[in-house]
């Protein structure tokens, strides 16, 4: 049960004493609280910062600072803390503005610069704190608003052009995180920051653009953290920054709109700073409000007013093999995951709140728990909750999505998705006459244990561009990708195998030769694929993923199989910036170079593997037997996600449909921002994975040449599509049908060309075309983009 705490809300005004250099200083703030967290903002005065590199004073006026109250409720120990730098002062935290590329920022609030227009003021009864700050200089007027959310802070910014002529205003905000100190003052060993894309950040890192994460976390210490905290940067209103640097406090301080380290120092005294670039903003106009949010970061959140929707529980679960045992646990078994709906209103009850909890494939209610469960109503000001004991069944690993749904008057329907990294075992579920592309994460040490369990197993040789049985193809290891299927469902278990040591220490490296290779994640937990890095010269030294895919070393898409998509299994592919490598799950990559891949090591938030190497382990490789009745979900929930990297004007989807199986997820169309080449909007098609195939041919472009899942062009008039539909091993009727014709801009009409038999036809909504198919005799087919009658060409 979670520990609530109640606490009243800090006085609108207070003036206080801050003792340093001997001298004391009257500092004026305004604050505010509730039971989680305390914001306070400067208004007036100075304060000596007592910091180990700097002794200056500084001024507080347009600072900010945040500390729990009670903080995390399932934590004890973490009340009454400093999350910011100073608090319960307010300097830790401060904002820069940029104007016209002068060469010094003006500090949000320093009245040596500018003036207070309206100066931090607690609104009414709501936990904010609002405040007008003008530049004398140049009249640009700065609005903030503080507000606390539960447990989490909004800080938003508008930005107002009160000249008449135009001005390029930007934003920076400084956050000296406090996440604990040894006895020099400095961050303890293990923090500091974690995103899930970047990894654990303990160097000097700038992140830009894209590569900027949607959330950071941040921490005392890992693996065993007392408390976290997040920053979330995108999504629930957020504003994304164009660069976000992870800083050495001592560092940056000051104006810090020019720091970029080149030198990736340790970063022993963490600091955040969040960049939005100058943009232009017309005279007597507003620039687009700048929102971030920093707080507690154990739960996921839905910051939708009037009530916040909280969703408590682990990060991950671990992996547990006592001394003497073949196969491991995930643990604990049962976890507990909290519902907490926040009533941010000071005056209106929230009535009937009822919740929902969705679980995946993978994830089950423990035995007495309801999906559906009641809180009823919550005061004004207050929160309500509820619990549920889940395990993890051991048919599904990785990120799994557990989602939250809640309806109540006046709130109406509101909804979070929470992911947790679920550990593999050495036991995987196998369904009658499904098709799965595997890869196993355990090692054998040589002793054949995989491919003795896996006998009839096939691999992709991309030497010579042919499947071959495994061990014909080579012993199976970790980081291989296979295929396998079995005629009945089966539960297969591994022994004499364990963990690939140094899982949470060690990289672990995979050779990709030129063409399509199999592979598979080596580790136990899912890992953010843009995390992987890659080399192609030992002498250069490693590179990030996305610049080998900017060098054309490697393609920036990666493929599964997915027996639930179509007649019976097709492709799912993602972006290489998104996708997470789920273990026991195989992956296509397509490399254009000899490289190799490197991932990293595991550095989820509470992952762990605990193991003892069993002493009977041999070259047995395990057992084949069916699944334990009631131990397998028989529905499947699997997370979806949208087609890759498509952003066009139209598109069309293909589908080519057989007797035993389909091959449905295939895109053609038009984009201004496509070229007639090779681009990111365009997908490869990967290696027949049933009897039926269809992909879009593409000539004169080189090493770019081939066969495509997504071919998406420039707008020019007159474009042709060669599409390319094989059968394989048998005959059959396919039947060729297309959606998203309705949707086509006006003037443009698609034509569909049999060039095997001359026949045509204008493609419409629910139109379709039957052919015969003859194994290995591929049909090829133009799609036309042409003129509509009464129309023109675009």
């Amino acid at each position: 049960m979670p520990v609530i705490r109640l606490c009243g809300v800090v006085c609108a005004a207070l003036a206080v004493v801050a003792f340093g250099s001997g001298a004391a200083v009257a500092q004026t703030f305004t604050g505010i609280s509730n039971s989680y967290i305390s914001v306070v903002a400067g208004v007036s005065g100075d304060v000596d910062d007592a910091g180990p590199n700097r002794d200056d004073s500084v001024a507080v006026s347009g600072r900010w600072s945040v500390g729990t109250i009670g903080g995390d409720p399932e934590k004890v120990g973490d009340e009454y803390s400093a999350l910011v730098a100073g608090h319960p002062l307010a300097w830790g935290a401060y904002t820069i503005i940029r104007i016209d590329d002068a060469e010094d920022s003006i500090v949000y609030g320093d009245t040596e610069n500018g003036r207070w227009v309206v100066a931090p003021t607690r609104e009414g009864q709501d936990l904010s704190i609002y405040s007008e700050f003008e530049v004398d200089e140049t009249p640009i007027r700065v609005k903030r608003r503080i507000r606390i959310l539960r447990d989490i802070v909004m800080v938003r910014y508008e930005i107002e052009n009160r000249d008449t002529k135009a001005h390029r205003v930007g934003l920076a905000t400084y956050v000296d995180s406090e996440y604990g100190v040894d006895d020099t003052g400095f961050l303890k060993v293990g923090g500091p920051y974690y995103a899930p894309m970047l990894g654990r950040i303990t160097r000097e890192t700038v992140a830009e653009n894209r590569q900027v994460p949607e959330v950071i976390y941040g921490f005392d210490r890992l693996p065993n953290y007392g408390y976290v905290t997040q920053f979330i940067l995108d999504g629930q209103g957020a504003t994304k920054p164009d660069r976000v640097v992870f800083g050495h406090s001592p560092s940056a301080w000051g104006d810090f709109w020019t720091y970029n380290p080149t030198t990736q120092n340790d970063i022993r005294d963490a600091c955040l700073m969040m960049f939005w670039n100058q943009r232009l903003i017309p005279a007597a106009r507003q620039r687009d409000p700048i929102t971030f949010y920093f707080g507690l970061g154990q739960a996921s959140h839905n910051l939708s007013l009037p009530a916040v929707v909280a969703l408590h529980g682990p990060f991950a679960l671990e992996y547990n093999r006592p001394s003497g045992e073949d196969t491991g646990r995930i643990t604990p078994d049962p976890f507990t995951l909290y519902a907490f709906v926040y009533n941010q209103s000071t005056d209106v009850p929230l009535r009937d709140v009822q919740v929902q909890l969705e679980l995946p494939f993978g994830i089950g209610f423990d035995d007495g728990e309801a999906q559906f469960k009641t809180i009823g109503e919550i005061a004004p000001g207050s929160e309500g909750w509820v619990s549920w004991n889940l395990y993890a069944d051991g048919t599904e690993f990785g990120e799994l999505p557990v989602t939250l749904t809640v309806v109540g008057f006046p709130m109406g329907t509101r909804s979070v998705t929470r992911f947790i990294n679920v550990p593999a075992t050495e036991s995987i579920y196998l369904y009658a006459n499904e098709k799965r592309m595997l890869s196993a994460p355990f090692t054998d040490g040589g002793s054949g244990a995989l491919g003795n369990l896996f006998a009839g197993a096939y691999r992709w040789s991309p030497l010579d561009n042919v499947y071959r049985l495994v061990p014909d193809a080579s012993p199976l290891a970790p980081g291989n990708g296979f295929w396998y299927r079995v005629f009945a469902d089966q539960e297969f278990t591994l022994s004499g195998v364990t963990p690939v040591p140094g899982s949470s220490t060690e990289p672990f490296l995979i050779s990709l030769q030129r063409g399509w290779n199999q592979f598979g994640n080596p580790f136990l937990y899912g890992i953010p694929l843009a995390r992987c890095r890659v080399v192609k010269d030992p002498a250069e030294g490693s590179i990030s993923l996305d610049e080998a895919i900017n060098r054309n070393l490697i393609r920036g898409v990666v493929y599964r199989w997915d027996p639930t998509l179509g007649t019976a299994g097709e492709y799912d592919y993602e972006s290489a910036s998104t996708a997470v490598l789920r273990p026991w799950e195989g992956y296509w990559m397509r490399a254009l170079q000899p490289v190799t891949l490197i991932i990293p090591p595991v550095e989820a938030i509470g992952a762990r593997v605990t193991y003892t190497a069993s002493s009977g382990g041999g070259s047995g490789g395990g057992g084949v037997g069916p699944p334990t009745p009631g131990s397998v979900q028989t529905t499947r929930a699997r997370l979806r996600r949208p087609v890759v990297g498509l952003s066009p004007e139209w598109t069309v989807r293909v589908s080519a449909v057989g007797r035993y199986d389909s091959d449905t997820r295939n895109v053609f169309g038009q984009s201004a921002a496509a070229s007639d080449g090779y681009d990111r909007q365009d997908v490869d098609k990967a290696p027949p994975g049933g009897t039926v195939s269809c992909a879009f041919v593409e000539t004169g472009l080189g090493e770019n040449s081939g066969y495509y899942a997504a071919s998406i062009r420039s707008l020019r008039a007159g474009q042709e599509w060669k599409l390319r539909v094989a059968s394989y091993q048998v005959d059959q009727p396919v039947t060729l049908k297309w959606s998203g014709l309705e949707a086509l801009p006006s003037g443009v009409r698609l034509r569909l060309v049999d060039t095997a038999t001359g026949r045509s036809m204008v493609l419409r909504p629910g139109s379709t075309y039957r052919f015969d198919a003859k194994a290995g005799q591929p049909r090829l087919f133009r799609i036309v983009s042409e003129g509509a009658r009464g129309g023109r060409i675009r």
